[in-house]
């Protein structure tokens, strides 16, 4: 689940490249312990592990420059840091309902 809520936040493929260079550096072993495996599923339904809160990581967490708002807590860092200032979202947006000559124009 938290892998694809990274995924699905603007940058979040980027962030594949940096998760397979720790996974490859991993001794994973060559074949499954299936018991192993039938314990974490058995012990996963248990509600301390089962049942979270959400907790507030604080506005220090995102790697932008500037504060967040308070009533958002991201901010896409392509709209920070885009070194021509572009809406990146914004042309996206309007490239996706073919209005081409407004996101040129953005």
């Amino acid at each position: 689940l938290t892998l694809a809520t990274d995924l699905l936040k603007p940058g979040g493929y980027l962030r594949l490249t940096q998760l397979a260079e720790i996974i490859g550096k991993l001794q994973i072993p060559q074949k499954i312990d299936t018991a192993a495996l039938d314990a974490l599923a058995a012990k996963s339904l248990a509600p301390e592990y089962s049942i979270k809160e959400k907790r507030w990581h604080g506005t220090k967490q995102v790697h932008v420059d500037e504060p967040l708002p308070l009533t958002d807590c991201y901010i896409a860092p392509c709209k920070i840091a885009c070194p021509i200032g572009q809406d990146a979202p914004e042309y996206i947006k309007l490239t996706s309902e073919k209005r081409y000559r407004d996101a040129v124009e953005l």
